[in-house]
């Protein structure tokens, strides 16, 4: 999943979502979350987009069945990249916050690529065999 921000100022000078763009690979739930989510931070601060949480993401989609929670959580995840991203190319500070939502996401991620390494190599095992 990624999110393509479009920074710019509001009439008060603070910097804002001016629009934001995303690609995904995944379900029509994770499609939706993201749009949705989408909607959600356009014309925000960027420390404002950056508190958004799954639950209020949850919330505003209504029903996310309990199987789909985890697609939620990908676009606020993503989000959080994206503004990390913003944020670290811009020389600007990064909230404590922020910081730390970056960290559990790059541990996750490389949780995730261990474990799908260790599925291809059982695949190509079990192909050969």
């Amino acid at each position: 999943m990624y999110l393509y921000l479009k920074i710019g100022n509001n009439k008060a000078g603070e910097e804002i979502i001016k629009d934001i763009k995303f690609e995904t690979y995944g379900c029509a739930i994770a499609i939706a979350n993201t749009s949705l989510l989408t909607t959600m931070v356009k014309g925000k601060t960027l420390e404002a987009a950056a508190k958004i949480t799954k639950e209020d993401l949850i919330k505003k989609f209504k029903q996310v069945p309990l199987i789909k929670i985890h697609c939620s959580m990908l676009a606020v995840d993503a989000l959080a990249e994206a503004i990390y991203d913003y944020f670290k190319k811009q020389g600007r500070p990064i909230s404590p916050e922020l910081q730390a939502k970056h960290e559990r996401i790059q541990k996750e991620e490389k949780e995730i690529e261990h474990k799908h390494g260790q599925l291809v190599e059982l695949e190509e095992k079990l192909h050969k065999e």
